[in-house]
């Protein structure tokens, strides 16, 4: 038989949510920016994958860097906009959309940040087409910062199982998670990209919640052969 292909709204889902709750997460830059800055080169063209409402760009724009932006919620580019615009910061490109369809540059990136979506991935040809549209954008050399919810993140009596290694929250329907651990980071990008580091990181899952939520944050570097 073959395996069921889980299928999201990711616009519609995450447009809800920021509408209704706001900027879910704070203000404050996601564990994964702050070690990203730390590998980034000063002043380069960087992609962040997944923005939300934009708290990571508006802290990359701030630090210098040349940033682009993909995130396929309406509302959260709007909410993006507006915050950059207020703050009298610019990003080169926001696009709303899919990453692997919007139109970026290619080989044009030397660093990518993506913060707490690669989780969001539930179909493991979304997953592939992440990597393939990762391969054509980035330069030889570029750095990659991935966070996304660690696999000792999952709490059955708060998840359905989906099937496939994807969970559900039971009292959010729509928000699904593929959980990530080390293995499978390597398992996935190791073939194209130095691994660097992994380090763990903790963050509220919602700033209207107390729990935290468990982050394994990757680090590497493109290869060039």
């Amino acid at each position: 038989m073959a395996s069921q292909q889980i299928q999201s709204s990711p616009d519609d889902f995450w447009s809800r949510r920021y509408k209704a709750e706001g900027v879910l997460w704070g203000e404050q830059p996601s564990p994964t920016a702050e070690i990203a800055i730390k590998h980034f080169l000063p002043g380069i063209q960087v992609v962040e994958i997944g923005f939300g409402y934009g708290r990571d760009l508006v802290f990359l724009a701030q630090q210098g860097f040349k940033i682009t932006g993909v995130d396929s919620s309406t509302a959260g580019s709007q909410m993006a906009r507006s915050s950059l615009s207020k703050l009298g910061v610019n990003a080169e490109k926001i696009f709303t959309g899919r990453f692997e369809s919007v139109d970026l540059p290619q080989a044009h990136f030397a660093g990518v940040l993506s913060h707490r979506f690669l989780h969001l991935l539930t179909n493991p040809n979304e997953i592939d087409a992440f990597l393939d549209k990762l391969l054509q954008i980035t330069l030889p050399g570029a750095i990659i910062c991935i966070g996304a919810r660690d696999t000792t993140d999952l709490n059955t009596e708060q998840m359905i199982s989906k099937g496939n290694g994807v969970f559900e929250y039971c009292k959010r329907p729509g928000h699904l998670i593929s959980y990530w651990d080390q293995k499978r980071f390597t398992d996935v990008f190791a073939s194209s990209f130095e691994i660097l580091d992994f380090t763990k990181q903790t963050e509220q899952e919602s700033k209207d919640s107390t729990e935290l939520c468990h982050l394994t944050v990757m680090v590497a570097i493109r290869k060039t052969i």
